[in-house]
């Protein structure tokens, strides 16, 4: 039987330009990708691969957690400087 789970990714640049991304519910579970699209393809191929070993060990597979805060979001503002 197939479960539908749907999970937060999150998104960071680190000094080279790379993204990286990972998945808070989902302790550990982190990708990279030189694009977007790239990133979040490798971060699906990795949150596929996590619950083979939990399973192993007979634990759950995490399901995503109610919103929580602090809750972050970019927004733009204009500065006279």
């Amino acid at each position: 039987m197939k479960r539908t789970y749907r999970y937060t990714i999150v998104f960071e640049k680190d000094e080279d330009g790379v993204l990286i991304v990972s998945v808070p519910a989902l302790p550990g579970c982190h990708s990279y990708g030189r694009t977007v699209e790239e990133a979040e393809q490798n971060i699906q191929e990795a949150i596929l691969c996590y619950p083979e070993g939990l399973l192993e060990v007979g634990e759950d597979i995490p399901r995503e957690k109610e919103l929580r805060f602090p809750v972050t979001k970019p927004i733009q503002v204009s500065l006279a400087v």
